[in-house]
């Protein structure tokens, strides 16, 4: 059967949480007619988190179609949305993390900007951390100026690097769109979710957005980010970042103004930083490698090649001043 909606929820080592992450998908009020499915992807997880997933679903007779799928090894997240992508019926996709929740009318709201935008590529709701708020409330729509709806490219395309939440979760993306364009989750990775956006920015032609809260990001104490210092953090960061880059100066690009401008901030903090990546097994500048991977990508004007040449040469003031030029 052709669903509506497929709610991808991946599992691993969340036996505290996710029985109130299911039950706010089981919550979910005001989607009577439309068809919802909640797939929940087992990523090997060790502890008892599937067997709590299946014990809050005793009893339900709801509108949404819960189905399970156990991945044969454990991949991370990316590969479990992958797994949940692959299985998915919905013409669109949401993605919930299975340590947060959703809110009573998440799917419901966002359904309705489809509803008055048919076809439109991605719809996101608002989010709020907890137990504790003003969290992440930069990646937050809290304080921009939005459209409900644009197709309008020369807004929407600063607006998707610049303003958009840099998050996967708590979006319906239409299905169509991620599998005819690749736009599958770089495995192996942290910081997957601004991978997703950068891959996608060529292919994105509308969204729309609702001001409400729909989703609510559990911070837990156990995570990566409170177990590391700041300093592991950064490193770390910087580490997956620069993978990321690599792909994605590797990939066909539109080079428009938005695009440029994105380049030449992150070459610059490269050029400043110096930053070395063990790269095909040899210590590398990391700066230089995204030069190169810009400089041999056919779909790179060659009047940009030029100026990343004399950005790479490097002192003379001229120079900077042709790159900058170059790319904006």
């Amino acid at each position: 059967m052709i669903m509506d909606v497929s709610i991808i929820v991946p599992v691993y080592k969340v036996e505290e949480y996710i029985g109130e992450c299911i039950r706010s998908v089981m919550a979910q009020e005001g989607i009577d007619g439309l068809k919802v499915e909640c797939i929940v992807v087992d990523d090997c997880s060790p502890d008892e988190s599937i067997a709590k997933a299946h014990e809050s679903l005793e009893g339900y007779a709801g509108p949404v179609e819960f189905h399970f799928i156990a991945r044969k090894a454990n991949g991370g997240l990316s590969a479990a949305r992958n797994t949940g992508i692959r299985a998915a019926r919905g013409g669109y996709v949401y993605f919930l993390d299975s340590d947060d929740v959703i809110t009573p009318n998440c799917i419901s709201a966002l359904w309705q900007r489809v509803k008055e935008h048919p076809g439109v590529d991605i719809v996101t709701g608002d989010f709020e951390t907890f137990p504790g708020q003003g969290i992440h409330h930069w990646l937050s729509l809290k304080g921009k100026t939005f459209p409900e709806y644009s197709d309008d490219l020369k807004w929407l395309r600063p607006f998707y690097l610049n303003g958009f939440p840099v998050l996967a979760w708590n979006k319906l993306i239409r299905r169509e769109l991620i599998e005819q364009n690749n736009l599958y989750f770089m495995e192996g990775v942290l910081h997957e979710d601004n991978h997703w956006l950068w891959h996608s920015y060529p292919y994105v032609k509308s969204i729309a957005m609702v001001d409400k809260v729909t989703y609510l990001y559990r911070q837990r104490l156990g995570s990566i980010t409170v177990k590391e210092s700041k300093a592991e953090v950064i490193q770390n960061k910087r580490m997956y970042l620069t993978k990321i880059y690599l792909d994605i100066f590797s990939r066909p690009m539109l080079c428009d103004t938005a695009w440029r401008v994105f380049i030449a901030k992150v070459l610059n903090e490269y050029k400043i930083s110096a930053y070395n990546i063990t790269y095909n097994g040899r210590k590398e500048n990391a700066y230089k490698l995204l030069v190169g991977k810009l400089i041999n990508n056919p779909t790179m004007p060659r009047a940009r090649k030029l100026a990343l040449y004399y950005h790479m040469l490097g002192r003379p003031w001229m120079r900077y001043a042709i790159f900058n030029h170059l790319f904006r």
